[in-house]
């Protein structure tokens, strides 16, 4: 993985805001954390990057933890951007989301690709995620067509990476999925 030209811009012009949402967003997106760790040795040098917490409590008690809540301290971390809520949602995700492995061996692969069968839900998600699939997009708030139409306005009307096959509105984040041709 490597650190984008935009991650790269918002370290030069020392935008802190941006930063902490693109950050917060790879941590989501990519659960290894290996996205997360490149873009903070690229801008650990950034006045103001990491901020003190600001000591609201952080449910420690697992059973309490789901997607809701996941989504509840993201929004929290970009405004309250510190080690401790980064280390918190970092615990969340790894319960909720435990990465597997990197890559399916080709033997399962084949197999799976042989008996027809397809990814669960979680698995496809998962697997979009790491090879670059998904892409979140931070906004106000979207609404069915609208989401449609500022998408397509972003995109220019066609993108890049593949057919855009979908879009997910929840709680005023936008999720992309693409579809490689």
């Amino acid at each position: 993985m490597s650190v984008t030209n935009e991650f790269r811009k918002a370290v030069l012009e020392k935008n802190v805001d941006l930063l902490h949402i693109m950050m917060s967003n790879s941590l989501v997106l990519d659960p290894t954390f290996e996205e997360f760790e490149e873009m903070e040795k690229v801008a650990r040098d950034v006045p103001g990057l990491y901020v003190k917490y600001d000591g609201k409590m952080l449910e420690n008690d697992p059973s309490k933890w789901n997607n809701d809540y996941l989504h509840w301290i993201d929004t929290e971390l970009v405004y309250n951007f510190s080690h401790e809520r980064v280390d918190h949602i970092k615990k969340v995700i790894r319960y909720l989301h435990p990465v597997k492995s990197k890559q399916m061996p080709k033997e399962n692969e084949q197999n799976k690709e042989k008996n027809n069968q397809k990814n669960s839900y979680q698995e496809q998600k998962s697997q979009d995620q790491l090879d670059g699939r998904i892409i979140k997009i931070v906004s106000g708030a979207a609404v069915g067509g609208v989401a449609g139409g500022v998408i397509s306005g972003v995109a220019g009307g066609s993108v890049v990476a593949g057919a855009v096959v979908g879009a997910v509105v929840v709680g005023g984040v936008v999720a992309l999925v693409t579809k490689q041709k």
